[in-house]
């Protein structure tokens, strides 16, 4: 239910950055889909890699909360004692939880693409969003009556759109799979 969730605030997203003539924004949600698609295949191919992924956000949380306290350490020459007992909150859990190997590294999205997907592809054309929705340099050069930066707009919501339809109809087969019984 998550993964629909995003899609449909990625989705909203993406129409609401083509109205405007984002590409900035066009490109970030394409990438937030690209990824979105990857993960959704990723989780479809087994229990084994849909418990990776459950588990993989739990130590990518771990990454944000020692990346605050870091933060926090260095600008003030002293931990936050909130954000002290909040990662030893989520340690306490973890454990309680079962998870042992909370430390570990969590899989990146490249490599979970290698999985399920063409990872040449993916790399670069995510390597595209990414660069377009930084675009600063990009967007002081481009001349607008060369008309240019509309084609690239509509080439990047376009690529938004497919993804977003790609991302869908694997929710939906993702479904079909889980019914015990064929549809009559």
């Amino acid at each position: 239910m998550k993964f629909t969730k995003a899609l449909t605030l990625y989705a909203a997203d993406l129409n609401n950055a083509c109205k405007a003539a984002r590409v900035d924004t066009i490109a970030m949600v394409t990438r937030n889909l690209a990824e979105l698609s990857v993960w959704v295949r990723y989780c479809n191919l087994s229990e084994t890699y849909a418990r990776r992924f459950l588990e993989d956000s739990v130590r990518d949380f771990r990454e944000l909360l020692e990346t605050l306290h870091k933060l926090y350490t260095a600008e003030n020459g002293k931990p936050e004692n909130a954000v002290t007992e909040l990662l030893e909150g989520f340690y306490r859990v973890a454990a309680e939880s079962g998870m042992r190997d909370v430390d570990e590294r969590y899989i990146r999205v490249r490599d979970a693409a290698k999985e399920v997907t063409a990872p040449d592809a993916f790399n670069y054309t995510y390597k595209i969003f990414s660069k377009l929705a930084h675009p600063t340099s990009l967007v002081l050069t481009f001349d607008p009556e060369m008309g240019a930066f509309e084609t690239m707009v509509s080439a990047v919501y376009v690529n938004g759109v497919n993804l977003a339809i790609s991302t869908f109809n694997e929710l939906v087969g993702f479904v079909h799979k889980s019914f015990e019984c064929p549809p009559v």
